[in-house]
């Protein structure tokens, strides 16, 4: 055991392990009733030669004759932890059904390793098999890599996986946050660091915009973690509401969030007149209710130019005159003024839409020989402005009515493209049962007829034994018969 033991763990003899794994390769003897009969102790040495693995010739872990003898002739796992019957769930895959030995549940089918890594996102799976792949060998080979997404538009990519087994593309964004949401919370800050390396390396080719974001994300936690400037704590709920609420332009220390706000409320301070153009972004909420239109035709209808008047003076021989200037619609003004002996103030009022506010001129007309004229000038607004305004309204509307429509066809594609998903799954599904109930009709025809041969081969056993009893009677009958002819004889 010792020196199976150190030439397997050995580098330096890995030629010397290879030569004896071609001898018993071609070793025809060595056959399921010759192996039961063999020594406990042989089984383990021929079985860690056979395998390649020190753990059955450590003493550690005790395996049952029977079993090192099917994991010798490769009818059984030879994963310790695993140790399933070979091929795992009946599985015809070319991966399975091409690599003797090859188990589905617990072997990459690049490398054809296992190990007892869980809860992870180095190990990456299908969604129809169940094949499992070393995320690492799954980059080498290329099995990770963008494919067309059927979320989407029509054109857009998304990361995923390429099964060997049964070619299916399994989606790799909905795996990672799976794992993160289910698995983060009992890692530590080592383990944390290698899943977002994994992940890193996992989008780094990516072309959509939330592998983008996920890739720049983990790039961002994995840095500040290694420079130990955010905790774990604080990591992990970062990756969640990562995860949680997708793709932000927010950093983690928040430094790009305060430009954002100061951006925002200065675009809120400043609505401009025309309405820009329209360009839907990648992903949009639409509120029925509001729309970006009818909040700045808000804002113009409750912020309207102020009201500007210019009162000219002059000398008491003079008239007083008002010039008020009025914007897009002008009201009347009203003019309340009492001349008399004793001085008393000139009272304005004029009402400016929802807010009046009085003009009040103090002045002494007692010396003045000429009477007090108030001439107000208003300038009209022209009605070229306001069908320009309207028209661009109208513009605006038909703008959005383009981007509901275009959105809803989207929305349309969308759902068609599941349907179609659903139909694909249903009928697949549907194949599989048949073919499964197939087989199974299949072996129970083929117990009943195994059955059957045994009841024959029963029956014609109890007809020979039959047949050999009656030769046998009937000799001893005739023998019977011919000493009784001769008894006769001596008598007579």
């Amino acid at each position: 055991r010792a020196a199976v033991r150190s030439m397997v763990d050995a580098p330096e003899k890995r030629d010397e392990l290879a030569s004896l794994q071609r001898r018993l390769e071609r070793r025809s003897d060595l056959t399921a009733e010759a192996l039961a009969r063999a020594n406990r102790t042989q089984l383990e040495i021929l079985v860690a030669i056979k395998t390649g693995s020190a753990a059955f010739v450590t003493g550690k872990g005790r395996v049952p004759s029977s079993e090192l003898v099917e994991m010798f002739l490769m009818t059984r796992c030879r994963n310790l932890n695993c140790k399933s019957m070979l091929p795992v769930d009946d599985c015809e895959c070319k991966i399975c059904s091409s690599n003797k030995g090859f188990c589905g549940a617990c072997m990459c089918p690049v490398c054809h390793k296992f190990d007892c890594a869980a809860n992870t996102c180095s190990w990456v799976g299908c969604d129809v098999c169940g094949h499992w792949c070393h995320a690492a060998c799954g980059l080498e080979r290329n099995l990770i890599r963008p494919g067309p997404t059927l979320k989407g538009p029509i054109g857009t990519t998304e990361m995923q996986f390429q099964c060997l087994g049964c070619s299916h593309s399994s989606e790799m964004f909905g795996f990672v946050k799976e794992v993160f949401n289910c698995c983060a919370e009992n890692w530590n800050a080592e383990t944390l660091m290698k899943e977002l390396d994994v992940v890193r390396k996992i989008f780094a080719a990516s072309d959509d915009f939330e592998g983008k974001g996920l890739h720049a994300k983990a790039e961002e936690v994995l840095s500040m973690l290694s420079k130990k400037v955010i905790s774990l704590p604080d990591a992990l709920n970062n990756m969640l509401q990562f995860f949680k609420y997708g793709v932000t332009d927010c950093s983690v220390t928040g430094s790009k969030s305060k430009g954002i706000l100061a951006a925002n409320q200065a675009s809120q301070s400043t609505i401009p007149l025309l309405s820009p153009a329209i360009s839907p972004p990648k992903s949009f909420n639409f509120n029925a209710s509001t729309s970006i239109l009818d909040s700045q035709i808000d804002a113009l209808k409750t912020s309207p130019k102020s009201l500007s008047i210019e009162p000219c003076f002059g000398s008491s021989s003079n008239p007083l005159a008002i010039e008020p200037r009025f914007g897009a619609s002008p009201k009347p003004l009203s003019v309340d003024s009492r001349f008399g002996a004793s001085p008393k103030p000139l009272s304005v009022d004029s009402r400016f839409g929802a807010s009046p506010k009085p003009l009040s001129i103090d002045s002494h007309f007692g010396a003045s020989p000429k009477p007090l004229s108030i001439e107000p000038h208003f300038s009209t607004t022209s009605k070229d402005d306001e069908a320009s305004t309207l028209e661009t309204v109208v513009k605006c509307k038909e703008a959005e009515a383009k981007l509901f429509q275009k959105l809803a066809d989207d929305a349309r594609k969308e759902v068609e493209n599941y349907r179609q998903m659903v139909r694909n799954r249903i009928q697949s599904m549907e194949e599989e049962y048949a073919s499964k109930v197939a087989k199974l009709c299949f072996q129970e025809a083929e117990e009943k007829r195994r059955k059957k041969m045994e009841e024959l081969k029963t029956l014609e056993n109890s007809h020979y034994d039959y047949h050999k009893m009656k030769l046998r009677m009937q000799t001893e009958i005739q023998g019977l018969l011919e000493r009784m002819e001769a008894t006769k004889k001596m008598w007579v």
